[in-house]
């Protein structure tokens, strides 16, 4: 029987089509010697379109470059010039090799120049493409079978909060719905950082059994004292929440211990120590999850509720004031979080929509920073079908809420302009509690907003501050399993 070309290449590489294999072997060294990873490695990149792509411009410039010079030579500061334009020849051939695919993933400029450019090609017939081919009219005509929420009478009913309830934790069904197994609480360092708030870096088990990393600021004194959950948004993780690397977060988690709260900032699947670091990230992970029939929402939101019981069961925590908080895509898991969970006190989301437009209006990619985006992380299958837009913030009430945003980020328009903020606040007017809903503009872009935050807890997690709880639904535990 024939030798299979492909049967000595090491296992590492069977990531590599057989077709490349046997197109490698071929070109390998002395037989019966097997091809290291890095002679792959250096025959994929020697014939990859892309890397010509990027070369070509590359080498014109340092052309254009050497022309100048010798169009200069002798003229005083020749060689600075020269050097200063092979610098930047180079500098834009590593950006556009090594960050290429992440600006045009990250911005959307680059993307539409990118389809721009590709429409272009010669290679494409000019067709009509009649209907809605994007799918676009079709998932924004995508509206529940529910009615939406009458405020025709006394408020929110308590058979609609069951209704809506269902219909939301039924999106959130992961794999895991028994979520109730021991914490196994882990303290491994703590230090001092300032003014005596002590962080500690904690990890606990989560609904599947991995160890989820967290940081855990404690203010000195003693007694009990309210708390806040802090969910990071897109970036590094919770060293940015933790305040030990510049973000638009601020170090949220450091500046509310500074005001006197016990926050905890766990790390969320696929950020941080759970992502870089053991070599994945979070859009791998929410891919991951949309194939096993799940989303990253309802993933994250097991391990959220488990940091809101290591939070809770802490001595100096008063459980009755526990705040969830968050920017970002951390804003809007807060937001999913207070709707879902009675343990949640009061709620402070930032960044998370632009809030203007009518009645059911959900924001596009192109206008919304937050969930809306082309980041599989916020795609849920079936929201669209199942849930009104507005239904997770109504779920709040009457509980405080404060959305807050930069006037950049947010938009300037009048409040009743925005169905939304309009519907909130007639809600809370309904429960008796107007003041416990704001809607807070300030100077700035998308990022956290740390004094209004302090603020508005302040006045509503304080000592004498209402308890209202009891009017909402009885049981502390997030109802998962509805049916």
């Amino acid at each position: 029987m024939a030798e299979d070309p492909t049967a000595r290449v090491p296992i590492a590489e069977a990531r590599y089509p057989r077709r490349v294999l046997l197109r490698l072997r071929t070109l390998s060294a002395p037989e019966g010697r097997a091809i290291s990873s890095g002679a792959l490695r250096v025959v994929r990149i020697a014939r990859s379109r892309l890397l010509r792509q990027v070369l070509a411009p590359f080498v014109l410039l340092q052309a254009l470059c050497v022309w100048g010079w010798w169009m200069s030579a002798g003229e005083p500061f020749a060689y600075v010039r020269f050097a200063l334009g092979m610098g930047a020849a180079s500098a834009l051939a590593l950006v556009g090799c090594f960050a290429g695919g992440q600006l045009e993933r990250r911005l959307a400029l680059f993307s539409r120049l990118a389809r721009t450019r590709e429409a272009r090609r010669s290679y494409y017939e000019r067709l009509e493409h009649p209907g809605d081919v994007t799918l676009e009219r079709w998932v924004a005509g995508s509206r529940p079978q529910r009615a939406v929420a009458d405020l025709s009478a006394t408020g929110l009913t308590p058979e609609w909060r069951r209704e809506t309830r269902a219909a939301i934790t039924s999106l959130y069904e992961g794999p895991w719905v028994e979520a109730d197994g021991a914490l196994g609480t882990r303290r491994l360092q703590a230090e001092t950082v300032r003014n005596g708030i002590t962080r500690t870096l904690v990890t606990f088990a989560g609904p599947d059994g991995i160890r989820i990393p967290a940081y855990l600021f404690s203010p000195p004194g003693s007694g009990r004292r309210p708390a806040a959950l802090v969910i990071p948004g897109h970036g590094r993780g919770i060293v940015e929440t933790a305040g030990r690397v510049p973000s638009y977060q601020h170090g949220a988690a450091l500046e509310l211990a500074d005001a006197g709260y016990v926050t905890l900032t766990m790390e969320l699947r696929g950020f941080g120590h759970l992502g870089e670091v053991i070599g994945t990230d979070h859009a791998y992970v929410a891919s991951r999850a949309l194939l096993a029939g799940s989303s990253y929402p309802a993933i994250v939101l097991g391990d959220l509720r488990r940091a809101l019981s290591v939070l809770a069961a802490l001595p100096a925590v008063d459980a009755e004031r526990i705040a969830v908080t968050g920017c970002s895509l951390g804003g809007d898991l807060a937001v999913t979080l207070g709707a879902l969970d009675s343990r949640v006190a009061a709620v402070v989301a930032q960044g998370v929509t632009r809030w203007s437009g009518p009645r059911g209006h959900r924001p596009s990619p192109e206008d919304d920073g937050s969930r809306f985006t082309r980041d599989p992380c916020g795609i849920i299958p079936g929201e669209m079908s199942t849930v009104h837009y507005e239904d997770r913030f109504l779920l709040i009430a009457p509980r405080p809420l404060a959305v807050i945003g930069g006037w950049d980020d947010v938009g300037h328009f009048s409040e009743a302009d925005s169905w939304l903020v309009t519907l909130l606040r007639d809600v809370y007017r309904l429960e008796g509690v107007p003041e416990q809903f704001g809607f807070i503009r300030v100077d700035g872009g998308h990022e956290y907003h740390l004094a209004p935050a302090i603020e508005f807890l302040n006045c509503h997690l304080g000592a004498q501050a209402t308890r209202i709880r009891a009017r909402l639904w009885p049981g502390n535990a997030l109802q998962m399993n509805p049916r």
